[in-house]
């Protein structure tokens, strides 16, 4: 069903005269069609949600500053560029590697058989990790090995604080789950959790 343009108009006049029902009822009505732009974009529905969020909170924020003369086309031009701009922050983390970990682990064994254990045990975690969703092991390497803060990876991969959180718990535990399934002993567990922790 397509929405008459002067609907959306004279919502978005209510919205800037500061009417929080006008922008409830535009936020109804125009979300699951945004959705659907954001998903074509991007096809994860936190980051799609997340996108909108903003979308949402720009149009509020800026609503005395700009004038729109088709609020149809300027909410999909920026929850286009929204979902653009998202996809390129999780694009430009998609290329991390493990293999300075490597170093990192050997660096810092007390003893030469410290060092071949650690370097079984990287292999090991160097699998699991290969193998988690890629936007948990984004946030893991920001986090654990980067060393970036939760709010700073938030920022550059344009996700919320929670969603970040979320991602961080998750890849913790997967990686539990895997090191019990591969049959690693506990005090190889707990080295291995202990570095990533």
């Amino acid at each position: 069903m397509e929405i008459d343009n002067q609907i959306l108009i004279q919502l978005y006049d209510k919205i800037r005269q500061d009417d929080s029902k006008a922008f409830e009822s535009l936020y109804h009505l125009m979300y699951k069609r945004l959705y659907s732009v954001a998903n074509m974009i991007l096809e994860y529905r936190e980051l799609n949600e997340e996108v909108l969020e903003e979308v949402f909170t720009s149009l509020w924020v800026n609503r005395h500053k700009s004038v729109v003369e088709n609020v149809f086309t300027y909410l999909y031009v920026l929850t286009k560029n929204k979902a653009i701009d998202t996809k390129r922050k999780e694009d430009r983390w998609a290329y991390l590697t493990l293999e300075d970990v490597h170093d990192d682990l050997l660096c810092t064994s007390a003893t030469p058989e410290a060092a071949i254990v650690s370097k079984e045990e990287l292999h090991i975690i160097h699998s699991i990790i290969k193998g988690l969703p890629e936007k948990r092991r984004n946030v893991l390497m920001l986090t654990k090995y980067h060393g970036l803060k939760i709010k700073e990876v938030a920022d550059i991969l344009g996700i919320s604080v929670k969603t970040v959180d979320n991602h961080l718990a998750a890849a913790i535990r997967d990686i539990q789950e895997a090191l019990k399934e591969k049959g690693i002993d506990k005090t190889s567990q707990m080295r291995i959790m202990g570095w990533l922790l």
